[in-house]
């Protein structure tokens, strides 16, 4: 039986191959990128530094469009790791609207390598808008994304500690902001309260912060427990600002109550925090001769239902003392 073996001259030949190739290769890429090319760039804006107790009404651009010659690798590695952006510093402004020259002004920074030459930058030309700094205080507002464990969910108050920021911008910036958000946390098959730091969420807009915001970090507290509900039958129903002289009857006179939360704390409410009410001077605009009444209840759980959900009643003449019947 005849096997054909390699032949020992043309394996040695493969390294040969392989180096002259590659040596092709190499100076064929010498060549092509030692020559000058344009490139298209995005060039990044941020404001590096405002005078003082000054601030931003508006954002900048967040980019413009930068083209810049130089060799193929002053591109290549500008693109891939040198990432060129222009950075404005106006400490030194006096008026409230600044116009910037991109490449041009003294206070402007574009970081790219030294053999690149810029063509042009579009747009050039940037005006900005300067205002005094004011402050403000706004509440601070949790992110949760929470998937509970079955039978598991949120049984309290959720609490944040501080409970607000200070928000340091222009006057333009902050009048319209009545809340700021943390940073959104998200947690899965949570079963236990939960206890965990979170910074307010990032304020910078287009690569340039327009709002400071003051303190940095809050604590945020999610009370967690396994949920139950809890009956509460005949819970009175009071009828508040009855004049003299007259009263109300009310059919029927108590409700059924059912909460739901924490079955620790829906365990350990009482009956006097369960109750309930009507205002006098809403039965007098009623035409019906039915009424909802307001249910009180503890804050750290939520109501499930009411039993009836509405309750008729008749205002009379209270009966004076002694008399059988009452004045109609």
């Amino acid at each position: 039986m005849y096997t054909e073996t390699a032949n020992p001259k043309r394996m040695r030949r493969y390294p040969v191959i392989i180096t002259t190739t590659l040596f092709a290769l190499f100076l064929w890429l010498s060549v092509t990128m030692n020559a000058q090319y344009t490139w298209t760039f995005t060039l990044p804006i941020k404001i590096a530094e405002l005078p003082r107790n000054m601030a931003l009404s508006s954002p900048p651009p967040h980019a413009v469009g930068l083209v810049a010659r130089g060799s193929g690798w002053e591109l290549v590695g500008m693109s891939l790791l040198s990432h060129p952006r222009a950075q404005i510093y106006l400490s030194e402004a006096q008026a409230t609207t600044t116009r910037i020259i991109l490449g041009r002004d003294p206070f402007v920074h574009v970081e790219i390598p030294s053999g690149v030459q810029i063509l042009s930058i579009v747009p050039d030309t940037l005006f900005l808008n300067l205002e005094p700094m004011v402050q403000k205080r706004v509440p601070l507002v949790p992110q949760l994304s929470l998937k509970f464990r079955k039978g598991f969910g949120i049984a309290g108050t959720v609490t944040v500690d501080p409970d607000s920021v200070t928000l340091s911008g222009s006057r333009t910036v902050l009048q319209n902001i009545t809340q700021w958000k943390t940073n959104r946390i998200e947690l899965n098959d949570v079963h236990t309260s939960i206890s965990v730091d979170v910074a307010p969420s990032d304020p910078t807009s287009g690569g340039t912060s327009l709002v400071s915001v003051s303190p940095h970090r809050a604590h945020i507290m999610v009370p967690v427990d396994l949920m139950a509900e809890k009956e509460w039958k005949d819970v009175p129903v009071e009828v508040v600002g009855v004049p003299p002289g007259r009263e109300v009857l009310l059919y029927p006179p108590t409700l059924q109550v059912i909460l739901r939360g924490g079955a620790t704390r829906i365990g350990s409410i009482s009956s006097d925090e369960v109750n309930a009410q009507v205002l006098y001077s809403t039965l007098l605009r009623d035409t019906v001769g039915l009424i909802e009444p307001t249910v009180r209840y503890p804050s750290d759980v939520q109501l499930v239902s009411i039993k009836p959900q509405q309750l008729q009643f008749v205002i009379r003449l209270k009966a004076p003392k002694g008399s059988s019947q009452p004045n109609r």
